[in-house]
């Protein structure tokens, strides 16, 4: 069996990476089709409207990476954005690695410059923590590659 992913790093509040995004010209923006829904042109072939839209999770993971290489911290978890459960619920965190990178993990001192930048940056005071995996908060099979 192989044991939950618990992922360190810090609980975070979306609005304050979204301001701190708006700020700081960090958003993001994609294209959206957008199909018109003008029932007098139901006989004529309808092109989609191509609409450039603010995407929060891509703006959220943004900030975190300019955060972390602000403070010359890089990431070792697949995206620095997770969902841990906290609180009874799921909550959106700022993951640096998972217990199946410890090898990898980043050394004390760049946690503490991280935290004190999270601090300054966005008014993080929390430190870091544990937390387990929204999706992978169980044991389970090993699964042999």
């Amino acid at each position: 069996m192989q044991p939950p992913v618990y992922l360190y790093g810090w609980e975070i509040d979306r609005n304050k990476l979204l301001r701190y995004a708006k700020r700081n010209n960090l958003r993001e923006y994609v294209e959206e089709l957008r199909w018109s829904e003008d029932e007098e042109n139901e006989d004529e072939d309808i092109e989609p409207e191509i609409v450039i839209v603010h995407d929060r999770p891509l703006t959220i993971i943004n900030v975190l990476f300019t955060l972390a290489k602000e403070a010359g911290v890089q990431p070792r978890y697949k995206c620095p954005l997770g969902s841990v459960f906290a609180h009874g619920t799921m909550v959106p965190f700022f993951a640096l690695y998972s217990n199946y990178q410890l090898a990898d993990a980043p050394p004390k001192t760049e946690i503490i410059a991280l935290q004190n930048h999270l601090r300054a940056r966005i008014g993080e005071t929390e430190p870091p923590k544990w937390l387990p995996d929204d999706d992978e908060f169980r044991w389970r099979p090993l699964y042999c590659q």
